[in-house]
């Protein structure tokens, strides 16, 4: 985000994203400032995203990200969002959890960067 670079940090390289793949994605909180929300920050030219989100979490409510989505597709972007029914926040971390989310997630992204023609088959 401009102004919250390091000192250290290597401008030379650009931060362009071609694909948003988002896993339980902070996307905005009334104490974030309006700079560091994705939410407020959606912009034309964006990239396409996908948005893995536990219907029960808490620290994203799943709301946030419906609205996330519709404001990309708004100015003609493309976002995903792929709700899980009574999900907390980080339901597929395999260390922590049933693996069988972890898998179904991985998969749901295999699709979504097929879709997007980021794997050759």
């Amino acid at each position: 985000m401009p102004g919250f670079d390091a000192s250290t940090d290597d401008l030379s390289t650009p931060l362009n994203p071609s694909l948003q793949i988002l896993s339980n994605p902070y996307l905005d909180s009334k104490n974030l400032p309006n700079e560091l929300s994705p939410l407020r920050n959606v912009r034309n030219g964006i990239a396409p995203a996908i948005s893995f989100n536990g219907k029960a979490d808490t620290s994203t409510p799943i709301l946030i990200a419906y609205d996330y989505q519709r404001s990309m597709v708004d100015l003609g972007s493309y976002c995903e969002v792929v709700a899980y029914e009574g999900q907390k926040h980080g339901f597929f971390d395999y260390r922590l959890n049933d693996v069988a989310y972890f898998h179904k997630t991985v998969g749901d992204m295999l699709l979504f960067l097929d879709k997007q023609g980021y794997l050759t088959k």
